[in-house]
């Protein structure tokens, strides 16, 4: 509770430069009376100035210095509240604002507002409006029933000492609305992640699906290449069972018929070298009837036998040669079926070389493609990874 001891100010509104002063401690209960214009309501003002730092009756602050003096305006002000004793000292031109406590005086290094709002908030309990509205609640008792309904409460609570309370519900509303900001976030975040998860798992899904469609494919190509894997493997042993029995062949064939051409060649240039000897000879005895080397005469007797036999000779000649060129073509037709035959086996080589080729490099691939399918159904059994 507030008991309001001693004011006195000078150079305030209409008062001179000595200082007016109330005792307002020294009985019970302080009654002022006075006429109109002997400065009743000049106290009220000096009241709620030293508190306030500005008048009651809401005068222009420039005015509220005495117009004639013009300087010196100072309000002094003695109030207790329990058992600490208060001061207030309150001037214009020049500003003063100072307040004491059991004689020691505050320290303000802090503005001038925030000095002014720890004087309300932490010592008088109560602001400005609070202090009109209930202190002087007798000068303008309309004036509480005036205030918006904002106000009479701050009234109300300054005087019950309840603010706590309104400052409680600013407290809860301020945390209810973060509350619901903070939901409304986790609701939207809710959705979003909602969202997210449904895409993921549209895209998880779509992702499996197209994996599966390749594994088809894969699979696929996999069922043709290894048809043709097994058509070569098959043929392959068809084309080395065939080149094994033509290598024989040839083998045994090739060296006996060119051994035997060999030989018939050099019975055939033997014969043919035969033939030009007994056709000299034959010609010689035909064409002289006398030796062109010892100039004697050849008996007609044995001249006709020479030639009898040359002719015979050359006769058989002719027919051995006409059998060896028979033998000869016979021999090379053999050989060039043999011929015929290192081309196939030639081919068949190549065939195997080739198929042995094909076979690797597609079962290579079958086997990458068999790990790649692997690769995929792991991905499929583990989507989120």
């Amino acid at each position: 509770m507030i008991n309001f001891t001693k004011i006195k100010y000078r150079n305030f509104l209409s008062s001179g430069d000595t200082y007016t002063e109330y005792d307002l401690n020294g009985n019970k209960n302080t009654l002022i009376i006075g006429k109109n214009g002997s400065g009743k309501s000049t106290l009220l003002d000096a009241l709620t100035f030293a508190l306030f730092g500005r008048d009651y009756r809401n005068i222009n602050k420039p005015a509220v210095v005495n117009s004639i003096n013009r300087k010196d305006c100072v309000v002094e002000l003695d109030f207790n509240i329990g058992k600490k004793e208060y001061k207030i000292r309150r001037g214009l031109k020049p500003n003063v604002f100072d307040i004491t406590v059991d004689g020691i005086e505050l320290d303000k290094n802090a503005s001038a507002k925030d000095f002014q709002n720890n004087l309300e908030s932490n010592i008088l309990k109560m602001n400005y409006k609070s202090f009109c509205s209930v202190v002087i609640l007798g000068a303008r008792y309309d004036s509480f029933m005036n205030m918006s309904p904002a106000d009479r409460r701050k009234v109300v609570e300054d005087v019950l000492d309840i603010e706590i309370f309104s400052e409680m519900n600013v407290v809860l509303k301020e945390k209810l609305s973060k509350l619901k900001e903070s939901m409304r976030d986790n609701e939207s975040e809710i959705r979003l992640n909602e969202e997210k998860k449904s895409l993921q798992q549209s895209n998880i899904e779509t992702s499996i699906k197209e994996r599966e469609e390749e594994i088809d494919r894969k699979q696929s190509k996999i069922s043709v290449m290894q048809v043709d894997v097994d058509n070569d493997v098959r043929t392959l042993v068809d084309d080395k069972i065939n080149a094994i029995r033509l290598k024989k062949d040839i083998n045994t064939k090739r060296p006996p018929l060119e051994k035997k051409k060999k030989q018939v060649e050099e019975i055939f240039r033997d014969l043919n070298k035969k033939k030009g000897s007994v056709e000299k000879e034959r010609k010689f005895y035909t064409d002289h009837d006398s030796c062109p080397t010892c100039m004697q005469d050849i008996d007609q007797h044995f001249r006709e036998n020479m030639i009898e036999k040359k002719v015979s000779t050359l006769s058989d000649v002719q027919e051995g040669i006409a059998q060896l060129s028979d033998t000869l073509t016979t021999v090379n037709s053999e050989i060039e079926a043999v011929a015929k035959m290192e081309s196939m086996l030639d081919g068949f080589t190549r065939s195997v070389t080739t198929k042995e080729n094909r076979i690797s490099t597609e079962t290579s691939r079958i086997k990458s493609l068999y790990d790649e399918i692997a690769e995929l159904r792991k991905k499929n059994d583990s989507p989120s990874d």
